[in-house]
């Protein structure tokens, strides 16, 4: 068995979910894109003594979800005799849209599993990591990358399947822009927004099912730019329409209104803010 592992991520940009209604047989799914960075770097060695217990080194904002993540994966797995350290030289900022938590409990698992000489699929990954409780894009993407479309879940404990991907042309470039000093909706109030929403009627799922799947990725397939990158703003824009009544308008600050105003009279079609921003 291995001894030391290193595990490099991507982010996770999230355009929007494609349903929730208590109508609806699947509930959110959604459309995403994977960038290569920014991205965690996690290493995983095992400790010189047995009796050492599991260690920690980096950040001390994710120290307690790399030992809860390995602890889930404990309970999930053989007995291993080894006890690890575990290092974290890249980060991702929390809570600003590039679904930080599940890569880096991806990460994590997927170095558990490397040390236990074990290989997994992207679901059995999450499963052991504790991952899946709305979107399932960065699961999917952790280990394929792309634009991708997951269908939602017919269950609470269902992680969403991914219907489709494209992978995304490699001179498309994208800019990140956000306020330093904003964060967006987590926990329990990310919780409680969702169900102070109303339910997204059939009509508004339908548009949006028809922009991803016949307009957004044939653009990224047939290499069109133009199409897709209006595609994108399309779909962003009715989601965001969507959450306004829980974010304040159809984005997360007045700030990033302006700011997209700004990019479309500058000719930038492809402007859209991933989950709950900013």
């Amino acid at each position: 068995m291995p001894h030391r592992v290193t595990v490099s991520t991507g982010a996770r940009l999230h355009f929007g979910l494609l349903a929730h209604a208590t109508q609806a047989k699947r509930q959110f799914g959604g459309v995403g894109l994977m960038v290569d960075r920014p991205g965690f770097r996690l290493t995983a060695e095992v400790c010189d003594r047995r009796e050492t217990p599991d260690q920690y080194s980096g950040p001390d904002v994710w120290r307690q979800r790399v030992l809860d993540v390995v602890r889930h994966c404990r309970a999930l797995s053989t007995p291993s005799v080894a006890n690890y350290q575990w290092s974290l030289s890249e980060t991702i900022d929390q809570h600003v849209g590039l679904g930080s938590g599940t890569q880096l409990a991806l990460a994590v698992a997927r170095a558990y599993s490397a040390l236990q000489n074990d290989e997994f699929d992207a679901t059995e990954l999450a499963r052991r990591a504790g991952r899946g409780l709305r979107s399932s894009l960065g699961i999917h993407g952790f280990l394929v990358g792309g634009l991708l479309v997951e269908a939602g879940k017919r269950s609470a404990e269902q992680i969403s399947p991914a219907v489709a991907r494209v992978a995304w042309p490699e001179d498309w470039q994208l800019l990140l822009i956000r306020p330093r000093t904003v964060r967006g909706l987590c926990g329990a109030a990310e919780i409680q927004a969702f169900a102070n929403l109303p339910p997204l009627s059939a009509a508004v799922s339908a548009q949006l099912c028809q922009l991803a799947l016949l307009e957004l990725l044939p653009a990224a397939l047939e290499q069109d730019f133009a199409a897709c990158s209006e595609a994108l703003f399309q779909f962003g824009r009715i989601v965001g329409d969507y959450f306004a009544p829980v974010q304040g308008g159809t984005y997360c600050t007045p700030q990033i209104t302006s700011l997209v105003k700004y990019l479309r009279d500058q000719g930038i079609r492809g402007v859209g803010q991933s989950s709950w921003g900013p």
